[in-house]
């Protein structure tokens, strides 16, 4: 009978961490979403939970695929995807057509530049540099076709309005010579004056100099 209690004790222990540990991760879904809702100029003083949360987002977002799902464990799910960033599982033929697309990098001759993708449904925008921007649009399409694209964002609105919803346009390109390093300063000259909605990051990623 002792041993029993133990044993039950121990079980309900176990059984409370986990509970503390689930609680904490939906409690960062929470902070992630307000935190995202913020940056598109979103009042979120009525966001106290994880219902409210999710349906202002869903307000937000208009993406009621969400309302199906239990509000703790889509927060839960989110977060746990973002932290853990499973490996994706490439479609058949990903790799090999992905190949074509980087021999088409190498060959285009368009000049340097900086790019807008736009949403013709939100009018939201992503910003980027390429020194082959009509090549790496195309990647970007690629990459969200075959749902493998970095960039939940897009991805989302990808597979709310389709591949006809996002356009393409140049926001400028430099009259002569650039190098990399120039070229990311003027991205970053654009991103700060363009405010782009889908940029997860606001500050530009630049390659660790070795």
């Amino acid at each position: 009978m002792i041993i029993r209690n133990k044993h039950s004790q121990k079980h309900r222990r176990k059984k409370t961490k986990k509970s503390e540990k689930r609680d904490a991760i939906v409690q960062n879904g929470i902070y992630f979403i307000k935190k995202e809702l913020r940056e598109l100029g979103v009042d979120v003083s009525s966001c106290v939970d994880a219902s409210t949360t999710v349906a202002k987002f869903i307000l937000c977002t208009g993406d009621t695929s969400i309302k199906k799902i239990d509000p703790e464990q889509w927060l839960y799910d989110l977060y746990i995807k973002i932290k853990k960033k499973a490996p994706k599982i490439k479609p058949s033929g990903y790799t090999k057509a992905k190949n074509v697309l980087r021999a088409e990098y190498h060959t285009s001759k368009h000049p340097p530049a900086i790019y807008q993708i736009i949403s013709l449904a939100t009018k939201k925008r992503y910003v980027g540099s390429s020194v082959k921007p009509d090549v790496r649009f195309k990647m970007h399409m690629f990459s969200l076709e075959n749902n493998m694209h970095d960039n939940y964002r897009l991805q989302r609105d990808f597979k709310l309005y389709g591949k006809n919803n996002f356009e393409l346009s140049i926001l400028w390109t430099p009259s002569g010579g650039i190098s990399r390093e120039e070229l990311y300063d003027k991205e970053q000259e654009y991103i700060n004056r363009v405010h782009p909605e889908y940029n997860i990051e606001l500050i530009v990623s630049r390659p660790k100099k070795r």
